[in-house]
């Protein structure tokens, strides 16, 4: 084999330094990377937090609602007697009335 043949078969020689570069580099992008996602999981802890909170408020504002519900169907209720008092009574003014008129009393 000559000389040219022996050097086209090897692969080429990377200078270290190039090496260390590129792991440099490497290590670098992955720092970043893991400060990333442990951003990101930060974040989603916050969320669940924020969610659960929410939640919580839809439960109370839920109860809360029912209990405005319940409230407005007694006050109808109330209001709904007072009603039937007064034509009671009014019905009962009339008649009064009318008996005057017929008995002459």
């Amino acid at each position: 084999m000559t000389a040219e043949t022996m050097q086209s078969t090897q692969p080429p020689v990377i200078d270290a330094l190039e090496v260390y570069r590129a792991l440099g580099s490497l290590e670098a992008g992955q720092k970043q990377n893991q400060e990333q996602i442990a951003l990101f999981m930060q974040n989603q802890v916050e969320t669940q937090r924020i969610l659960g909170r929410l939640e919580q408020g839809q439960t109370q504002s839920r109860e809360q609602m029912a209990q405005i519900g319940n409230q407005i169907v007694e006050v109808n209720r109330r209001i709904d007697r007072l009603l039937y008092t007064i034509i009671g009574i009014s019905a009962a003014a009339v008649a009064r009335y009318v008996l005057q008129q017929i008995f002459g009393g």
